[in-house]
Order: C-alpha cells, then sequence, then structure tokens
C-alpha cells in the first residue's frame, strides 16, 4: 500500500523518529491524540527464501484491505540532509505547510507549539539558531506539518523536518519513510517511461544502499543518514507517477544481503562492459559482491555505451592553469597508465610531466562519461572517446534494462549484477505486538 501521513502528530525521539497513529475523526478536528502508541523502529536482518517472498507479497496484498488490515507494518525513517550553512552567514529559510505546524522539543515532547500559519521561517541571527526570528533554546527541534507535506524550495516533501545546529553548522533534515524516500529516488534515478520489472530491480537496490548508508550513519552518530544529491542518491520529494509507486509496493522491504549485512548496492547508467574485479583502487574486501568476474553484455546495443567529445586546446588550458601552477600551454595529453578493467589512471600533460587521474578528468570534464577512454590530438583540439556512463561499479541500469527485455524477472538481474547476494525484508509487526514495540529495542537503523 502506499503510505498514508497523519501529519496530526509525529513523535521523534532525538536519534530515531517515532510515528504515532491518531484517529482519523480527531485528526480532522485537528485534535490531539495523546494516547496512541507509538512504533519503535527495528532492523531485520532475517533472510527468506524467494518462494517464501513470492508468498508474503501475495499474502500482503491482501492484507492491504482498507478496513480489514491485520497487520500493520513497521515504519524505517531515513533521515536525509536537504540543505546546510555555517551559522556565522545571516540567513533565513522559508518552510510551508498551508495548515501549519507542530514544533516538536524532543526533551518536552507531550507539549509540541502550534503554528497556525503556514509559512515558518528558520533562521540564523548572531550566530544563534532562530525560529521566527526568536533565538531556539535547543540545539535541535522539529517540524511537523499539521496536513500534508512540507514545502522547501519549491518541492513538496512527507515526513517531518528535523533542525539541527550541530557545532557551526546549521542541517535541514528531511525525516521520511524508507518507501517514500525510495518513490522519490526512483523519480530521479531511474528512466522515464522504463518498465515495471526493471523498476523493480532499481527500488531494491537503491533501498538496500539506504539501509547500508543508515547503519554507517548510525556507528558515526551523524545526524542524518544521507545527502540529497548524487553523493548518495538525488532526492526531490514527493511525485506521482504510478509505476514507480507500484514498484515500490511490489518490493516493500526487499533488500540484498551479503554475510547477513545490507549490501552497498552501487549502480550506474552504463558500465560499458568492463570487468569490476579487474579495477584496482578499489577495496572489493569490503564489498566483494561488487567484485563481478564477468563482463556485462547486455549494454552493448544501448545508445550511452559509446560517446566522443572534443576540447579545443584553449579551453583545455584554461581549466588546468586554475589547478596547475605555472601551468601556461598545453602541448600534449595523453593516456599513460591503465588498470585490467580498462580504467584509466594516469593522464600525462605536457610540456612538462604534469600528471592527473582518470577520475579527476572525469571530474573536471563534463563531457567525459566515465573512467575508460582514450585521448587522441589533432592540431588544436583534443578528442576523448570512450564507454561506460558512470563508475562501472554495481548495477548497469542499460543493462538491466535489456536482460528485462530478454525476460529476466528482477530477482536473476540482481544476483547477476551483485554475485552472493541474498534477498532479505525488513520485519514487519502485527497489532498484536504493537504492546512489546514499547520497549526500548536495540536496533542499528533508527536507535
Amino acid at each position: 500500500m502506499v503510505y498514508r501521513y497523519n501529519c496530526c502528530f509525529l513523535i521523534f525521539f532525538l536519534c530515531s523518529c517515532l510515528y504515532a497513529d491518531l484517529d482519523a475523526k480527531k485528526r480532522k478536528k485537528g485534535a490531539l491524540d495523546k494516547g496512541s502508541q507509538s512504533c519503535c523502529i527495528q532492523e531485520a536482518v532475517q533472510e527468506e527464501s524467494l518462494e517464501q517472498q513470492e508468498k508474503d507479497a501475495e499474502e500482503n496484498t491482501k492484507e492491504e484491505d482498507v478496513g480489514e488490515q491485520e497487520k500493520k507494518e513497521r515504519r524505517y525513517i531515513v533521515r536525509v540532509l536537504l540543505y546546510s550553512w555555517t551559522d556565522d552567514h545571516e540567513k533565513s529559510i522559508q518552510l510551508k505547510s498551508p495548515e501549519g505546524f507542530w514544533v516538536i522539543d524532543p526533551q518536552n515532547k507531550s507539549h509540541p507549539l502550534v503554528f497556525n500559519t503556514d509559512t515558518l521561517s528558520i533562521d540564523t541571527i548572531g550566530g544563534n539558531l532562530c525560529l521566527e526570528g526568536k533565538k531556539v533554546a535547543r540545539d535541535h527541534f522539529y517540524l511537523v506539518p499539521k496536513e500534508g507535506c512540507i514545502s522547501f524550495n519549491g518541492r513538496q516533501y512527507k515526513g517531518a523536518f528535523l533542525i539541527v545546529h550541530d557545532r557551526r553548522n546549521i542541517l535541514l533534515i528531511n525525516c521520511v519513510d524508507l518507501e517514500d524516500y525510495i518513490c522519490s529516488v526512483l523519480h530521479t534515478e531511474s528512466w522515464p517511461g522504463w518498465p515495471l520489472e526493471v523498476n523493480k530491480v532499481f527500488a531494491i537496490a537503491s533501498r538496500s544502499y539506504t539501509i547500508a548508508m543508515m547503519q554507517q550513519a548510525n556507528k558515526k552518530n551523524s545526524s542524518y543518514h544521507v545527502c540529497n544529491t548524487n553523493l548518495h542518491q538525488t532526492y526531490t520529494g514527493t511525485h506521482s507517477v504510478k509505476i514507480l509507486h507500484d514498484a515500490v509496493e511490489q518490493t516493500k522491504g526487499l533488500f540484498l544481503t551479503y554475510e547477513n549485512k545490507p549490501v552497498i548496492a552501487m549502480f550506474d547508467s552504463c558500465c560499458g562492459g568492463i570487468v569490476p574485479a579487474h579495477i584496482i583502487n578499489f577495496d572489493f574486501v569490503k564489498a566483494p559482491y561488487l567484485a563481478r568476474s564477468y563482463p556485462c553484455e547486455h549494454c552493448k546495443c544501448c545508445k550511452i555505451y559509446q560517446w566522443k567529445v572534443k576540447y579545443d586546446r584553449t579551453e583545455l588550458e584554461q581549466i588546468f592553469a586554475s589547478l596547475i601552477p605555472n601551468f601556461l600551454r598545453l602541448k600534449d595529453m595523453r593516456v599513460s597508465k591503465k588498470d585490467k578493467a580498462g580504467l584509466v589512471q594516469e593522464v600525462m600533460l605536457k610540456p612538462g610531466s604534469y600528471t592527473t587521474s582518470g577520475k579527476r578528468l572525469y571530474s573536471l570534464l563534463k563531457g567525459v562519461k566515465s573512467f575508460c577512454f582514450t585521448i587522441r590530438r589533432n592540431k588544436t583540439t583534443f578528442t576523448f572517446t570512450g564507454r561506460g556512463f558512470g563508475h562501472h561499479l554495481g548495477l548497469c541500469q542499460w543493462g538491466a534494462y535489456e536482460m528485462v527485455s530478454d525476460g529476466f524477472d528482477y530477482k536473476r538481474i540482481l544476483y547477476f549484477y551483485y554475485p552472493g547476494t541474498k534477498l532479505a525484508r525488513l520485519s514487519r509487526v502485527s497489532k498484536d505486538d504493537e504492546d512489546h514495540e514499547q520497549t526500548e529495542i536495540k536496533n542499528e537503523l533508527n536507535e
């Protein structure tokens, strides 16, 4: 099912986000149901057989009939960094919610402040964190919409917002249900018009990556789990693309594990047919499931498998001059070292003996789409010709698309790109178990 957020009241602890259920009638009246039980978030690493997963999926579909639902799903909360700035800058940002906000102090959760205005300003004044121009005594607090979503920079976000004053940094963090987060990620990381089955692949890969990042962040006591940029996964809030919602719903809770731990399920647009196990300067000991020892040949026919771009010498000289002291003129440039996978490790610039890495050129030159390329000089121009689109590790999106076209299902595709992994499902809890959720349960996802 698509989660329905009850936005009248959400209780969030400092290091875990707890959602409270409210009676529908009270929600309409705007009343606070203080007696509603909050759900503690617990990680699950219980693996299931594929047959059991399919059986559960069928049972879930039947159970989720409105009014006859027998089970209540645990909610796993992702903390996504949307924006940050330092407190030495006088700054003000606006958050919008049509019906107003609750402001929750984590040390006084039972008495939230009510703001019936549709806009709240978060400010830094004289190095202090302020709300509506008034200094906030705490170093963090939550904003919960009374109804619907919160809007920031023209985008709508489900869940609640956590504002943190961490040392000299002000952090704006969206606390959102894991499944809603994955659905939003698909809108930016998938490709428009692609079929349901390939989006199921992407949903599981993205969910696996997110859970792994949540565990890593909690071990570091970080205020947030992931950023909203491609440093992790691009996240831009809500959307209404049905096929993406369906892909998330039909794979709800499924993620990949390796030796009972969630995997960092990296992916790129097109791998270019290289063998990841041959890549050097990557620690495959920590992620052996990324050391695929065979090539992906499914992406060969896609339009981004090969690419070519030309740069004028003067344009390159300007770029290198800003990075290399006393660099004046580019006479020649050639690839001087590759690894066994064919990825560029070193590029030499002449005159002189300046060198740079393939990854560095990839980040500097927007036309260079991967680390697998050659360079050819022709008088005053340099032509880069390469294969692949991205970092060449993990899932190849275009390869997965072609595999779906050839009849592969999501399980076979995931096992092809992440060898040695197994599917697991996040644990669920029935209504009969709700009382047990009131106890402190040690977990890694939202402790």
